[in-house]
């Protein structure tokens, strides 16, 4: 005999008439198309006779309980639609109590869970803002912190939306919010930290320079004790960029060079690092402190170096892989017919695509996925810090990291240049230096030139 089939007799021989025709309706029928288990046809069986024999005991406590039991067995399965029906009745019944304050906070809220559970998030909000008046009004600090805890979670999610959509200014009034309730009721300083961090990131989306610097520097004052050496790195990022746009590029240069600090300690953000140090190369010429303006591009120019190897022992593995998928031969220089050296490539491979990308676009959250950056050389600060721990895989062929090799190459070369171009122009203007300067390049060139004269017999 089917299990369904025993539990409904077993509901009739009892006597729970109420809960047979509703574990029928649900489960037999399956009206509501719920999905349960098995396992969990028993329990479900045991909470609708405790729920009937609740009502017919009158007591609304007991009523309360039985209701939210059920309403939680079918979050659980994640039957949402039956759980918020449940709740519901949950709620009526608090109401109706007399001097059960707290119960009432307690049903408010767990509508709204449900609700936020169903994608309602709009009707949860209402729900959790009644939840958090209730507990304000009976001083129910517990209360109190959990709404307000709820109240985050949905803002964090409605924002990550618009912030993904571009949207910064709503992203804004939803961050905001989230402070709001971190600060008078969940007192969470961590996630304070987090909601201060993207708020600064979002309004230097939008241009406000000077709110954004604000948050980020409050992060960064906390961030040393909250442990997320990341987040700390994209901070000082974030804040470089600020700084440059505001004109200021000596403190620019200083939270960047805070960023390669961290981020050199994580073979991950190789690519962010290199790509930092192009930057850095880039203000210490603006500031004309061309010296240093060398040793950042030398810095980026040997990580590029490195970055490219890998990309190209990357494209070897994936030919060489193509090739066996094909029924080809083995490639060149990946492993031998018994596969030697094999894992050694494999293991640089996976490290060449586990690379962060410092000019990545941000995604819906400070691990969102982001793209591939530009070329070394290209966009400036701006784009250093787009996004908080936006995580890039690197290019599958060795063709992307190429050419930003050979722009790095070229940028050293400017600024090997601009380093000796101080002591050039000092030669010039130098009485004494600017004749044995003519004769050393006279001769280097008649040195270097041998005329081609007509009728010369080879």
């Amino acid at each position: 005999m089917p299990i369904t089939q025993t539990i409904c007799l077993d509901l009739l021989i009892q006597g729970h008439i109420g809960s047979y025709i509703e574990f029928f309706h649900m489960v037999v029928e399956n009206k509501f198309a719920i999905d349960v288990s098995r396992d969990m046809l028993g329990q479900l069986k045991v909470l609708l006779t405790i729920a009937e024999d609740s009502q017919r005991s009158g007591t609304a406590k007991a009523i309360y309980e039985s209701k939210k039991n059920l309403a939680q067995f079918f979050t659980r399965s994640v039957n949402y639609d039956i759980a918020i029906t449940y709740f519901k009745e949950a709620l009526e019944t608090a109401r109706r109590m007399q001097n059960e304050y707290a119960i009432e906070v307690e049903a408010t809220r767990n509508l709204g869970v449900a609700l936020e559970g169903a994608g309602k998030v709009h009707e949860a909000l209402e729900y959790f803002e009644t939840s958090r008046s209730l507990a304000l009004e009976r001083n129910n600090v517990d209360g109190e912190m959990m709404a307000s805890q709820s109240l985050v979670n949905v803002h964090v999610a409605i924002a990550e939306k618009f912030e993904n959509a571009g949207d910064y200014e709503q992203a804004i009034q939803h961050f905001t919010k989230c402070l709001e309730f971190l600060k008078h009721g969940a007192n969470d300083e961590r996630s304070i930290c987090d909601i201060e961090f993207r708020l600064g990131k979002a309004h230097k989306e939008i241009g406000k320079i000077e709110v954004a610097i604000k948050y980020l520097e409050s992060f960064v004052a906390k961030s040393a004790t909250m442990g997320d050496k990341n987040k700390e790195g994209w901070a000082h990022a974030t804040l470089a960029a600020c700084y440059d746009i505001s004109g200021n590029p000596q403190l620019a240069a200083s939270y960047l060079q805070q960023f390669v600090s961290i981020a050199e300690s994580d073979p991950r953000q190789r690519l962010a690092e290199s790509q930092a140090c192009n930057q850095l190369g880039m203000l210490y010429n603006k500031l004309g402190e061309f010296d240093m303006a060398v040793t950042y591009f030398e810095r980026h120019f040997r990580l590029m170096t490195d970055i490219a190897k890998e990309d190209a022992l990357v494209a070897a593995e994936e030919s060489a892989a193509a090739a066996a998928n094909s029924g080809g031969g083995t490639v060149s220089g990946v492993g031998g017919a018994d596969g030697d050296g094999a894992s050694d490539d494999m293991s640089v491979a996976s490290h060449a695509r586990d690379r962060t990308n410092i000019g990545a676009v941000g995604g819906s959250d400070p691990a969102a996925v982001g793209h591939a950056g530009a070329a070394s050389g290209s966009g400036g600060l701006a784009a250093v810090a787009h996004a908080p721990v936006a995580k890039d895989f690197g290019p599958k062929s060795s063709k992307g990291s190429l050419v930003r090799f050979g722009a790095a190459q070229a940028q050293l070369g400017i600024s090997r240049g601009n380093a000796q171009m101080a002591l050039f122009f000092e030669t010039v203007v130098d009485p004494n230096g600017l004749g044995p300067l003519l004769q050393w390049k006279a001769e280097r060139s008649f040195g270097a030139y041998v005329p081609q004269r007509s009728g010369m017999i080879n």
